[in-house]
């Protein structure tokens, strides 16, 4: 994400800044009651991504080639595709975006730069079923030579509110011979073996269906700017590693990495049109300072960042990670800022921005040195991913990362198949609506469920409810018969419980064994 000759090997580049450079002590207006709390270990991470709809699962992308998958604290491998993948550096498997309509057309895309020169690849893959990706289903959507150098690549890709694929291509390497890319806009300057492409250092925007675009791999929206390079958006980008729309306001946040001076964050609101046929600057700016291009910027150029950060003392900043907004309920303290942080000394910040301009800029006090993405699950929780292998989550209090505050207990030694049932204790810290249910299983076999049943809860200091879920005479035999059998049986109650007020899903999991 930095220039070769500062992260030529970004694993062991990051051990020399992180010794080198300390975390940014918290100020007066730090949030208070925030922690980074680990998660899971993964081969060198570097984005996080919930299916749409999904709630129970996490998939995380390694830059080795492959995309794990994390279901409670169960991870298994969805998708290998280190046959194809060039990785090191800043090369690798460096994006994944479900389709919206994943749960039934069971599509998904990822960015990752190829064996063989490692041109910027963009394919479709489609699921072989719930835990797994078939690799084999690939279709390549986009491919943009990049051969020239390893490293600004870019990664990023994401649908958007309006339904299509938002990619985000780096420049193509040395400033002064490739930054000329994010100024260009016509493609017969195309020049594969000299490194020019039309197609990098851009915000693209593709409905990524088959048909008028990207060598037929693509459709063009109709309402994209109309360069003749025609999937670009945006352009003037440098390096975009990660951007992310707010998920209520729709603004777009594009984190562009800097070159030796300065780090940027470019907003584009959602009123101002998301950024449609923007020239973000580079490579006659470099956040506000003078870039590189020595004719300078012409006349009317350009749209300035919101937030920079630069690479001098007291602030060290190097490749800025772009991160969300937070609309997470658990995390009041941050609610509405954009986090992102530094992959060097690991600071994260978090900014107010609203029309376009920063309201708020403060330290967070959270430290993840060697921090690659943010990224967001199914409930909106947020997470940070690091080259020391970490999925990290942002929680707020003493282990509260959820304002529903679901509370659920069950004693074992249940016995359901005398009995019928299974009785569980459950409350909300606020009022909620809540679903439970149990499954009565041996080893991994589910022997029955009982009907799910809705309560409303009252929340606050109310008591917690007894909840009693019978289970059919069938369930009741199939339990006597595997404890015939010298069986384990367990009960497993969830409960998926939504605040009042609204905002997102929360579940909890009780299990226990079951008496004789």
């Amino acid at each position: 994400m930095r220039r070769a000759a500062v992260l030529a090997a970004l694993v062991a580049a990051l051990l020399l800044l992180v010794g080198a450079l300390p975390a940014t002590s918290p100020g007066a207006d730090t949030p208070s009651g925030l922690s980074l709390v680990g998660v899971a270990q993964f081969d060198s991470p570097v984005g996080v991504v919930a299916a749409p709809g999904d709630r129970t699962r996490l998939f995380v992308v390694e830059q080795g080639g492959r995309i794990a998958e994390l279901r409670g604290r169960t991870t298994s491998v969805f998708a290998d595709l280190t046959d194809r993948v060039q990785a090191g550096s800043e090369q690798g498997l460096l994006g994944l975006a479900f389709a919206p309509d994943y749960a039934t057309s069971g599509k998904l895309y990822v960015y990752y730069t190829a064996k063989g020169g490692g041109d910027v690849v963009v394919s479709e893959l489609r699921r072989r079923d719930a835990d797994h990706a078939d690799v084999h289903s690939e279709r390549i959507v986009l491919r943009i030579p990049h051969r020239a150098e390893a490293y600004e690549n870019g990664g990023q890709l994401a649908f958007g509110p309006d339904g299509k694929l938002w990619i985000g291509t780096g420049d193509g390497g040395d400033a002064a011979r490739f930054g000329r890319n994010s100024q260009l806009l016509d493609p017969a300057a195309d020049d594969a073996a000299a490194g020019y492409d039309a197609l990098l250092g851009k915000l693209l925007r593709i409905d990524p269906a088959p048909g008028d675009g990207c060598g037929g791999g693509c459709t063009i929206p109709a309402d994209n700017p109309g360069f003749a390079a025609r999937e670009v958006w945006a352009y003037g980008l440098r390096n975009p590693w990660r951007f992310s729309f707010d998920p209520v306001t729709h603004d777009l946040y594009i984190a562009d990495v800097g070159d030796y001076a300065w780090e940027e964050v470019d907003v584009a609101p959602a009123a101002g049109g998301q950024g449609k046929g923007v020239d973000f600057g580079w490579p006659f700016f470099e956040g506000l300072a003078a870039g590189p291009d020595p004719g300078g910027a012409p006349a009317g150029c350009c749209t300035p960042p919101a937030i920079v950060r630069s690479h001098d003392a007291p602030e060290n900043w190097n490749a800025l990670i772009g991160g969300v907004v937070v609309r997470d309920p658990g995390l009041p303290a941050l609610t509405g800022q954009y986090l992102y942080g530094a992959l060097n000394q690991g600071t994260i910040r978090a900014a107010t921005v609203r029309g376009g301009s920063v309201v708020s800029d403060v330290d967070t006090g959270l430290v993840k040195q060697a921090m690659t993405s943010f990224g967001t699950d199914g409930c909106g929780r947020v997470y940070v991913t690091s080259l020391d292998g970490g999925l990290y989550r942002i929680e707020q209090g003493a282990g509260a990362c959820d304002a529903v505050g679901v509370t659920l207990k069950a004693t074992a030694g249940q016995r359901p198949q005398r009995t019928g049932a299974v009785r569980a204790s459950v409350a909300c810290a606020v009022a909620c609506q809540a679903q439970v249910q149990v499954s009565l299983r041996s080893g991994a076999a589910v022997l029955g469920r009982s009907t799910p049943r809705t309560i409303a809860l009252a929340g606050g200091t109310a008591k917690p409810r007894t909840v009693t879920l019978r289970v059919t005479a069938a369930v009741r035999a199939a339990v006597r018969r595997a404890q015939s059998r010298h069986r384990t049986v367990t009960a497993r109650v969830v409960v998926t419980a939504q605040a009042a007020s609204g905002g997102a899903q929360r579940r909890s999991t009780a299990e226990l064994r079951v008496g004789r």
